[in-house]
């Protein structure tokens, strides 16, 4: 009820289990059969807590002036989500395959990646458990990091 009234589309996608990479493809396929394909597709996914619509904006503001096709965030040693991908990696983005996300794309085109730094990116709650400490303000060293 809450996003009813809001420009949302819902995709379904029916081979969840087949793991991370057919949410991608899912969302993917959906984009390309559109009328006006956009020009790039924002991954994030919703247990990193500090995401914000300013760090958004950033990989959106990259995406354009830097010229680069692949804006990804940067947290401890790992480059990932929250990420922006041009239209020119759909194709390559189809081909994910498994329980692996687009870290495997950043990785393979360093010189096309402009990175943005997002070091609270690390932070991610899985449980139940982590989601109550963190809304707490306690500390939790079950708090997984990617």
């Amino acid at each position: 009820p809450e996003i009813a009234s809001l420009p949302i589309k819902i995709i379904k996608n029916n081979h969840w289990h087949e793991g991370i990479s057919s949410s991608l493809r899912c969302g993917i396929s959906y984009l390309q059969k559109q009328d006006f394909p956009p020009d790039g597709v924002v991954f994030l996914t919703c247990d990193q807590p500090f995401v914000s619509d300013e760090l958004l904006e950033q990989l959106i503001d990259a995406y354009y002036s830097t010229n680069k096709p692949i804006i990804a965030s940067k947290y401890g040693d790992t480059l990932g989500i929250p990420a922006l991908f041009s239209h020119t990696f759909f194709p390559a983005l189809m081909k994910l395959q498994g329980d692996r996300g687009a870290k495997k794309i950043i990785n393979k085109y360093p010189d096309l990646v402009y990175v943005i730094d997002f070091p609270q990116g690390n932070i991610d709650l899985d449980t139940l458990e982590n989601y109550q400490h963190f809304i707490k303000g306690l500390p939790d060293h079950k708090l997984s990091t990617s």
